[in-house]
């Protein structure tokens, strides 16, 4: 390999995904998305997304994506939905999808947060890919609750949070690789997308730690957030769906 293969090739490994404003996904990379609106952060970035789309879940799983519903997303032609009857066959296929190069966002759909060898494998399968130079791929692992999928490059929190006038949900970077924790308030209004970030205040535990926690945040339950004031008026009487 001469220099300019080692120069583009640290390039590509820092090229990243923006979904909106600073919310970026390094590619080449698994990234676990918990929380009761997760699959609406992997739409997101299917419509950033250009090329091909697989979705992968287990075949036993109740909710499962509907195309017609996709149609104010993106083009549901460019989505490949995929049941797998393992949880084995799921990793194996992402795998598979990542290793080939040509697919720029594989998304599993899981049960329980990945294990750490499953997600090691992803991690090589995802830069095979990259080597290839057809694609910048990029893999999410959608995880129910609070995730805690180990050796993840970031982990986010997506939780609904709508008014009677905008749909509007309350995303959260809990850990990253080389990015802070951040949190915004994403809304939806006339088929337009905006991300209003929310400030992190310390704060101090019971047992003495710091911790960096959102300013204004509830503890379980509807999230709660300060958000920036052009968003406030934004937040009024809020009700909590699922998707």
């Amino acid at each position: 390999m001469n220099i300019r293969d080692i120069v583009d090739q640290s390039l590509k490994t820092r090229a990243a995904t923006t979904l909106l404003d600073d919310m970026t996904f390094t590619v080449a990379r698994a990234h676990e998305i918990c929380g009761g609106a997760r699959r609406t952060l992997a739409l997101l970035a299917a419509m950033k997304a250009t090329g091909t789309v697989l979705w992968i879940a287990s075949r036993r799983q109740r909710c499962r994506l509907n195309p017609e519903g996709l149609l104010d997303w993106f083009n549901p032609g460019r989505l490949i939905l995929v049941a797998a009857n393992q949880t084995e066959d799921i990793f194996w296929t992402a795998e598979e999808s990542l290793r080939s190069g040509i697919v720029p966002l594989t998304v599993l759909d899981l049960q329980r947060p990945a294990a750490l060898t499953p997600v090691r494998r992803l991690h090589l399968a995802a830069e095979a890919g990259l080597e290839r130079g057809q694609a910048l791929p990029l893999c999410l692992l959608l995880a129910p609750g609070r995730g805690g999928a180990m050796g993840v490059e970031s982990r986010w929190l997506c939780e609904c949070w709508h008014s009677r006038t905008a749909d509007r949900w309350h995303v959260e970077r809990q850990r990253a690789r080389g990015q802070p924790p951040a949190n915004w308030t994403v809304t939806r209004k006339g088929g337009k997308w905006r991300a209003c970030p929310q400030e992190y205040e310390m704060q101090t535990t019971d047992d003495g730690q710091a911790a960096l926690h959102a300013a204004g945040a509830r503890a379980v339950g509807n999230p709660g957030f300060a958000a920036a004031p052009e968003c406030q008026g934004q937040m009024a009487s809020g009700r909590q769906a699922s998707f």
